[in-house]
This record gives structure tokens, C-alpha cells and sequence, in this order.
């Protein structure tokens, strides 16, 4: 059953992308609307033409199955086989494709590579191929859908991140320091007598400081019993003078 799934804008300007015949472009993108929401589909030729190209009949299954190598050879599917039935997954699909109620995958999984396969996958040809790509290889720096984002970390090469020129009372995240307010004043002590400026100290002790401040509730009741206390101290003294 075919699903609805998004696309970015990068897709169109990919480098990798750009490595595909323009029919395996849509190829590609067919293979996301009819794979599971696991990224997973039959690596059945017939049925993918079928799905992808419904009306061209001048697209022919073998040229989807050349749409489907080069695919496999950027490594923006994997294509494998188990117990005789051969299936496809679409790399880091999970990563770039949220379906909003996901179904578990009715296809295995990929299997994973033996010891046996993987050291014979380290030889002096594949390490060689593998350093054949340079800073511009199109393989490099491919981030969600292989697309938009490029590079995977922070080079040795790059410039400090610069410093932040704040205004006074505001400084960067991660180095604010200040002493805890009081709650005797609505300022913070860089600020005696208040500042026209943010000052995140402030706040705090503004917001410390109205905490600590009587309720209007209360500070009538103060006023009554201040009030009581008073006529009370007035009635003993007059007694006192009879």
C-alpha cells in the first residue's frame, strides 16, 4: 500500500542526486511511497516498474533495473536476500521519513554481515576505493535522505566559534554567573538602583523579591491589627489616668 512521504527541497540540488539519470530520480522516489514504513519493499523489478511508471510504456523493467543498481551503488538502498526472496531497504530511511502511526515491517530485515564476509570485505580494493573519495565525493557528508546537511562533524580545520558582543547585563549561554537574589531588593547587585538594560539577575531578584512582598490580603490585616493594637494601647491608658 503506498504511503504519503515528505521530500526536502535539497533533493533537486543533491550532488548525489545529480549522480542519477533523471528517471531514476523518480525511481528512487517512487521507492519511498510504496516501501513499509521500515523502509523495506520487494526487490521485484516488474512490480517497481510497475508501480513507478504505470503509464510510460517506453520505460522498460530493464531499465528500472538499471535505475536500481545505480541506487545501490550510492548507497541510497541496500538490496539483499533471504530465504531465496530478494528485498530492498532505503538507507537511513527512519531518519528522514516519520510516519505518524508507523507499522512494523512484514519484510526481514537485512542480515547482517558474517566475520567471514566483513574481513573479506577489508581488502586492498576496498580500502582503495574507499580512499578515492575526496573532500568532494558526493558519498561525503551526506546527512538525513543523504541530501541537505553535509559533513558529519566539526573539521580540525575550523574556526573557533566567535564570541557573542552582548550588552551590558546579558551574557552568553553557559556563562552566566551570579550570586542567588536575596529577596531584599528587585535588583541584583551589579545593579543597586536598577538599570534600563536586560539583566537576567534582575529578573531574578524581581521576581524574589515580589515573592517575599505581603499580599494586599495581608497587608490589610497588618493595617487592622496595627489599628487594634493601638485603640487597645489608648483604652489601657485612659483606664490607667481614671
Amino acid at each position: 500500500m503506498a504511503r504519503i512521504r515528505s521530500i526536502k527541497p535539497e533533493f533537486f540540488s543533491s550532488p548525489v542526486v545529480g549522480q542519477l539519470t533523471p528517471l531514476a530520480r523518480l525511481t528512487w522516489i517512487a521507492t519511498w511511497v510504496h516501501a513499509d514504513d521500515e523502509g523495506r519493499h520487494d526487490d521485484h523489478t516488474a512490480l517497481i516498474r510497475a508501480q513507478a511508471f504505470p503509464f510510460d510504456a517506453a520505460v522498460t523493467v530493464d531499465d528500472v533495473e538499471e535505475h536500481m543498481k545505480q541506487l545501490d551503488q550510492l548507497g541510497l538502498i541496500q538490496r539483499y536476500e533471504v530465504d531465496g526472496r530478494r528485498y530492498f531497504v532505503i538507507t537511513n530511511f527512519a531518519e528522514h521519513q516519520h510516519p505518524n502511526r508507523p507499522t512494523g515491517s512484514k519484510r526481514p530485515a537485512p542480515p547482517l554481515p558474517s566475520d567471514s564476509a566483513a574481513s573479506a570485505s577489508l581488502t586492498e580494493g576496498s580500502v582503495s576505493a574507499h580512499e578515492q573519495h575526496t573532500n568532494n565525493s558526493p558519498l561525503e557528508g551526506r546527512g538525513k535522505e543523504g541530501l541537505g546537511r553535509e559533513g558529519r562533524g566539526a573539521s580540525d580545520d575550523a574556526p573557533p566559534p566567535k564570541s557573542l558582543d552582548l550588552p551590558a547585563g546579558i551574557q552568553q549561554a553557559g556563562a552566566i554567573k551570579f550570586e542567588p537574589p536575596s529577596g531584599d531588593s528587585p535588583y541584583c547587585p551589579t545593579h543597586p538602583t536598577g538599570t534600563d538594560r536586560a539583566c537576567f539577575a534582575c529578573k531574578l531578584a524581581r521576581e524574589e523579591y515580589e515573592i517575599r512582598q505581603p499580599s494586599k490580603v495581608m497587608r490589610r490585616a497588618r493595617a487592622v491589627m496595627e489599628n487594634f493594637a493601638s485603640e487597645g494601647s489608648e483604652t489601657d491608658q485612659r483606664a490607667i489616668t481614671a
